[in-house]
């Protein structure tokens, strides 16, 4: 029966372990794309070969390492800057307008999140992985590389964050947010929140 026991044990901890493994690989690829997209030049893309020679460039100049650069496929980041809201990033970008890894501390009142009758604010701090201005406003994309694949179950999860991140935004730049996007590395789509 100890045995037995035991080999339960065993099993659940390999499982957790693997399980942890998953989860670390996932981040680990989120982050990646990340920071590639942090740093490729968006203004010089216009396919697969240009994708290619901005990760070489990343790569020689040591802004990555090899480990988080191989998790980067080529395919994946065509199919965005195919997308129409990365040819409007690459003319943000070609104007000066892009802005890239922005990071913020606003303060919202409790009331406001729903978490006490208060205003006391919460502090909020975090990283808009992407922002543009064209000429009525701003717009806000945020990439996701979670494995969810459906639209309507991906802005269950991340609407009230990019309305924290819109609000954000607006304080900071004091210019509206007309747009808000996520980018789904896994469906290989945008979607406007």
């Amino acid at each position: 029966r100890e045995k037995e026991d035991s080999e339960i044990i065993d099993k659940m901890s390999d499982t957790a372990a693997e399980e942890k493994a998953r989860i670390k690989r996932a981040s680990d690829r989120g982050t990646a794309y990340h920071r590639a997209l942090e740093l490729i030049h968006f203004a010089e893309i216009s396919g697969y070969d240009d994708i290619v020679k901005e990760l070489d460039r990343i790569r020689e100049e040591k802004r990555m390492q090899e480990t988080a650069i191989d998790m980067v496929y080529p395919g994946v980041l065509t199919k965005f800057f195919h997308s129409d809201i990365a040819a409007r990033m690459k003319q943000a970008d070609r104007n000066g307008k892009l802005r890239k890894e922005s990071q913020f501390v606003v303060g919202i009142p409790a009331r406001e999140m729903n978490k006490a009758d208060s205003d006391a604010l919460i502090l909020l701090q975090g990283i808009i992985d992407a922002w543009f201005e064209e000429d009525d406003g701003l717009v806000l994309v945020d990439y996701k590389t979670d494995r969810i694949r459906s639209s309507r179950i991906l802005l269950d999860h991340y609407q009230k964050q990019l309305d924290y991140y819109a609000r954000a935004l607006t304080q900071l730049t004091r210019k509206n947010v007309r747009e808000k996007w996520i980018y789904s590395m896994t469906m290989q789509k945008a979607i406007q929140c």
